[in-house]
């Protein structure tokens, strides 16, 4: 973690790729924002859908400029169900997005709820290659702007979706429109915006991600674990990493924090994020670039563990702070990610003496609820019974707090992965 070879680490190229949406008069009306991993202008199918969904965000507030990106235009962003229940793309001021829901996303109550609220916010939102069901009529109110893939909608079936659902209040985006023929009829059927490679493909936007050195993440985990931290001391070791500093204030200057000046100063940002949050932040970014060698799985169950654990804090905040049960789950595959004991890593990490109890397998109450969700990923239901009951925590309440890491995980990965390529 310490090496001096850290600091010739190279930053790394961020593709996302950006395609024009055109208004009935040829001008440009917004872009759609597409994942990419390359030059090469295509999905990786190798990432699911979540993962490209909350990596372009990600990408969006702490890689590029959206106002650059998108020339002051409205950006389109894929949003799954997941990226929006966890109010993601919140972090984007409502006039400079379009939120495009896309056609997996279910019309289940808690999802119509979360839409409009949205709407209510003020943000637009889209419905991606949408073909007529009345189940997602929900959604179909609450939508400003409908798009209607014309390489899956043939024919009357165009003008007849546009007939059911009613032209008051909405407009239609005619999508890979790819002749002339096609955009000549999707304008004589009514639609107000247009998209495909007739009019242009996707271009590939290039930004730089700067690696962030390990030598300073170690010396800062040192100074956030300290009882009495030092914003001095945080402030002066995040000014020798650019990288990070740049994106802990393309965090607090997100749309999340709903500020109305821009914050300039780290010790301002890390006082706004606050100590413990900035810690777990940290914390993150540090396991992620010890995880850069190791399966992508590794990563994922540390954050599960992490999630979960912190779920089930809540009866005990009078003793221990939510972020002591967040970094024992988190740091409790580490002697895997190092290769090493985990006795030997500990007497490096800073960390709380009781988390250090915890993880080297001492029965405290960090260390049982470690235990609890050990038992409950290889479904030995009876200690995980056992162990509920002298934590004093209702089964339900550990079935929901593991669901729940679950389904926060594949996108709580994607925001603060730092992988280099």
């Amino acid at each position: 973690m310490t090496g001096q070879g850290d600091a010739s680490e190279k930053a790394r190229d961020i593709y996302i790729a950006r395609q024009p949406v055109f208004d009935g008069k040829g001008g440009i009306f917004g872009y759609e924002l597409l994942f990419r991993t390359s030059l090469e202008n295509r999905f990786d199918a190798r990432f699911s859908v979540d993962y490209a969904a909350a990596h372009t965000l990600l990408d969006v507030l702490t890689v590029f400029h959206l106002g650059e990106l998108c020339r002051g235009r409205r950006a389109f962003i894929n949003v799954t169900e997941t990226v929006l229940m966890e109010g993601l793309i919140r972090r984007i001021p409502p006039d400079q997005v379009v939120v495009e829901l896309l056609e997996n996303v279910p019309p289940t109550r808690e999802v119509v709820r979360e839409v409009a609220k949205l709407r209510n916010l003020g943000y637009v939102i889209a419905l991606d290659d949408f073909q007529y069901d009345p189940d997602y009529q929900g959604l179909i109110e609450l939508a400003q702007i409908i798009k209607i893939d014309f390489t899956l909608t043939r024919g009357a079936d165009r003008e007849a979706i546009m007939g059911v659902i009613g032209r008051s209040g909405k407009q239609f985006l005619a999508e890979k429109v790819e002749t002339r023929e096609d955009y000549e009829t999707s304008r004589s059927m009514g639609y107000q915006l247009f998209q495909g490679y007739f009019f242009r493909k996707p271009m590939i936007v290039v930004g730089r991600d700067l690696p962030p050195n390990k030598l300073v993440l170690l010396q800062l985990l040192q100074e956030v674990n300290q009882k009495n931290t030092d914003i001095k001391v945080i402030e002066q070791l995040l000014r020798q990493d650019v990288a990070l500093s740049f994106k802990l204030l393309r965090l607090i200057n997100s749309a999340v924090f709903g500020l109305f000046k821009e914050v300039r100063s780290i010790r301002h940002a890390v006082n706004l994020l606050g100590i413990r949050e900035f810690q777990k932040w940290l914390s993150m970014m540090a396991l992620a670039r010890m995880s850069q060698d190791k399966p992508e799985e590794l990563m994922l169950q540390s954050l599960v563990r992490a999630v979960f654990c912190e779920g089930l804090s809540n009866g005990f905040v009078h003793h221990f702070q939510k972020s002591d049960f967040f970094l024992t789950g988190l740091f409790s595959l580490i002697d895997a990610f190092l290769d090493r004991p985990m006795e030997g890593i500990l007497e490096q990490l800073p960390l709380e003496a009781q988390i250090k109890q915890a993880l080297l397998g001492e029965p405290n109450t960090l260390g049982l609820v470690l235990d609890l969700c050990r038992c409950y990923e290889e479904t030995r239901w009876d200690e995980v019974l056992g162990l509920s009951e002298r934590l004093g925590i209702p089964r339900d309440e550990v079935g929901k707090a593991y669901l729940n890491a679950l389904s926060t995980t594949n996108t709580f990965l994607a925001i603060h992965e730092e992988k280099s390529s």
